[in-house]
């Protein structure tokens, strides 16, 4: 069950004699030496297993000082950890620069040459005793790390001469024992510390299994079905192996821990470390949280074997592909393709002949940590020879492989998905199946990102009808095929009244079937087609957000005219502009039913926060006399989209107060003169320059873009250059005392880089 091997062990020969001393901390010959005298001074001679039922009784009269002298001893030696998108808390264990943290903390972090790296951020202890941030990013090197004790060692790459250190607490604490927590929880300050005590010690595996495997209860035993039965045994089985493979034991602590703390210390007032933050756990029977940490007998146990560099991890694929499916593409009565996942995100591999050695791909393709990886078995042995790399901007490289994935000699430039490298019969049958990997994996040698999805496709499942309106009538079909999902779209109900599955299913494959409105989502992309074959707008997005990226109308000879007003659009909206009552409420449901994502009508084409971010208002204190509440924010009901509303007329703001002013934005009410709306990658700047009630400028900022937008009286946009490039907020659109009030609130609410002078 264990997610990782390590090679490269740096503690041999760490271990002690039974009565041997502690090598002494202040001469180590390396810095693995280093890392082995800490463990040494940790474990003394003679001592038992932490896991034992003799475990030596706590002295509370070593503790000196009190948890202001904890903090000053601890914080200077508690980093910060970025890893991907993400942060956590980290311990330093030896001024040689290893840091003892979460596994999930650096779970996310950036893979080199599969190796992981993060950043570190230390800080340093004022005169007033308050720890101040240095932003200096400190590259680091994951050594090893554990999913299930969740626990990670990283060490800098170059360690600062004066950095400080934890020591692990040769003793085991207990329940009624008073400790600390410092972290840098992401609901508050960095280097926070939370001051408590034990509540209670308990085994690792039996809240993993918890969460692995939640039990079924009922109130009556006897009326329990076989689904719960099942479920229950699925549990304890789960139980009985991970306490098998991981006796490991946790404390619950009163020390209010948050997101952010985890992979932080725990210590004792010896500021000695005892526990290693790491998650949380709430009941909805019970408004309260309770907060659990590493215990240190398995801190001890981690720290024994750790490589001295950072260890090239290759995973196997067929640990990322654990619901695959088989599937026959050619009709020949044999499955050659496992796929784990749908078109255009699938994990994939191929098995072209028996070798009677169970699942023995000839090649593998999967998408791991915003990469593609390929392994390859060329000699057809059973093991993997090659793994081809491709990052984001499509260059992909080689390396070969030994036994055991384990990582050999780089090869250079390649194709991720190549059937050139294999011989004889399996190369021209690789090469038939290449283009099929391709659509699935959404990458390699896939097409053009932009590229219009072909109109014949191989379902995976049957087509699945719709019902939008309830009235009986099919108006949408949804698919799964080779390339991604499709959703057909009725709102007229002309094409699909009556089709059967069957019939729908011929005419997918053979690129006949025909609605109104179409969209297809393959990879991170989604293409919506209105209209007719013949005549028809062409409209691309990313499939996360869902926004209008590039837009043109495609007859069967190919693109025509561009259509760059629908530029920054919600994909919803565009498609709604075409239809109106019953037509448009049956689009929209058959939208929001394939989606997943509730889809609102307005003739307004572009998001603003009355229709689009109407949960939680909140007004803002900005702190600019006159103007004190003119901002309110809210959220989406998904909490994707955020956005923010500004009355700027002063003498409108008049006697307003934070409850008035939530009230208008709750209702929908007119005369906010500027708005902001934040999706993702997207930002749209709103104004109403006259002060009519509507948004007539609008600025799109997406990526590097910044393209103005004017919207006329019945909705129709069209392109303005003037507001296109330079800063997306511009207080000089205002003609009048308005100009002024933006620019105060611009300056309290947005970055310094997004305001015109």
């Amino acid at each position: 069950m264990r997610a990782w091997r390590f090679v490269l062990l740096a503690l041999a020969g760490c271990a002690t004699t039974p009565t041997g001393p502690a090598a002494p901390l202040a001469e180590p010959e390396s810095d693995a030496r280093a890392l082995c005298a800490v463990l040494a001074r940790v474990r003394p001679a003679g001592s038992t297993s932490a896991l034992s039922a003799h475990v030596r009784a706590p002295i509370f009269g070593a503790a000196k000082g009190d948890i202001r002298d904890v903090y000053r001893k601890t914080a200077p030696a508690t980093v910060l950890i970025r890893a991907g998108d993400s942060f956590g808390t980290g311990i330093v264990i030896n001024a040689k620069g290893y840091i003892l943290t979460n596994h999930h903390v650096v779970a996310p972090a950036q893979t080199v040459d599969f190796k992981r790296r993060v950043t570190v951020e230390r800080g340093r202890l004022g005169a007033n005793g308050v720890m101040e941030l240095d932003p200096t990013p400190l590259p680091a090197w994951v050594l090893k790390s554990d999913p299930l004790i969740d626990l990670a060692v990283i060490k800098l790459e170059a360690p600062p001469a004066d950095l400080h250190a934890i020591k692990v607490a040769s003793r085991d604490p207990v329940p009624g024992e008073p400790v600390s927590a410092l972290g840098n929880g992401g609901i508050g300050l960095l280097w926070a510390i939370k001051d408590g005590e034990i509540s209670s010690i308990g085994k690792l595996s039996t809240h993993l299994a918890q969460l692995v495997a939640a039990r079924c209860e009922v109130a009556d035993k006897r009326t329990a079905d076989e689904a719960c039965k099942r479920l229950n045994a699925s549990a304890d089985l789960e139980k009985a192996i991970i306490e098998r493979e991981v006796p490991g034991l946790v404390i619950q602590t009163s020390c209010t821990i948050s997101p952010g703390d985890s992979g932080g210390p725990l210590v004792n007032r010896a500021s000695e470390l005892v526990g290693v933050n790491a998650f949380l756990r709430s009941d909805p029977r019970a408004p309260v949280t309770s907060n659990f940490h590493v215990h240190v007998a398995e801190v001890r146990k981690f720290l024994k074997d750790v490589p001295a560099e950072a260890v090239a991890v290759v995973p196997d694929p067929l640990d990322l592909m654990p619901f695959a499916r088989r599937l026959d593409v050619d009709g020949d009565g044999r499955a050659e393709l496992l796929v784990d996942g749908t078109g255009g995100q699938a994990n994939v591999a191929v098995e072209l002949g028996s070798s009677g050695r169970g699942i023995d791909p000839d090649l593998a393709v999967a998408w791991v940590q915003r990469r593609h990886l390929a392994w390859y078995d060329l000699d057809d042995d059973g093991h993997f020879d090659r793994v081809v790399v491709q990052e984001e901007d499509g260059q992909a490289k080689a390396w070969a492989l030994g036994p055991k994935l384990k990582l050999g000699k780089p090869l250079g430039a390649a194709r991720l998905i190549d059937a050139a490298l294999f011989t004889g019969p399996t190369r021209a049958r690789m090469a038939e199946l290449v283009p099929v990997v391709s659509r699935l994996v959404g990458g390699g040698d896939a097409a053009d990102p932009r590229a219009i999805p072909p109109a014949a496709e191989l379902a995976l499942a049957p087509p699945l009808p719709i019902d939008s309106d309830r009235d009986g009538k099919t108006d949408a079909f949804y698919v799964t095929t080779l390339s991604g999902a499709r959703l057909y779209l009725d709102p007229s109900q002309r094409t699909l009244p009556g089709m059967t599955q069957k019939a729908a299913m011929e005419g997918l494959q053979k690129g006949t079937l025909a609605t109104d409105v179409q969209l297809f989502t393959v990879g991170n992309r989604t293409w919506a087609f209105i209209g007719s074959a013949e005549h028809r707008l062409a409209l691309w997005a990313t499939a996360n957000e869902q926004v209008v990226e590039e837009a043109f109308f495609l007859a069967p000879e190919g693109r025509g005219a561009a259509k760059p007003e629908l530029f920054g659009v919600p994909l919803f909206r565009a498609l709604a502009r075409t239809y109106r009552g019953e037509e448009l409420a049956r689009l929209l449901k058959g939208f929001a039913q394939a989606s997943g994502r509730v889809a609102k009508s307005s003739q307004y084409p572009f998001p603003v926060p009355q229709v689009d971010v109407t949960f939680e208002p909140r007004a803002e204190p900005s702190g600019v006399a006159g103007l004190e509440y003119s901002a309110v924010s809210g959220l989406s009901e998904f909490a994707d989209v955020t956005g923010f509303v500004f009355e700027l007329n002063a003498e409108a703001l008049k006697g307003a107060t934070p409850e008035s002013r939530e009230a208008d934005f709750k209702r929908g009410a007119s005369g906010t003169d500027f708005a902001w709306v934040g999706f993702g990658d997207w930002q749209w700047y709103l104004y109403d320059v006259d002060a009519d009630g509507t948004f007539e400028a609008v600025v799109i900022v997406h990526g590097d873009q910044v393209e103005g937008r004017r919207v006329a009286k019945d909705g129709a946009v069209t392109v303005d250059a003037k507001l296109s490039g330079g800063k997306p907020l511009k207080p000089a659109l205002f003609p009048d005392a308005r100009a002024d009030a933006a620019r105060k609130l611009g300056a309290v609410f947005f970055r310094p880089g997004d305001l015109e002078p």
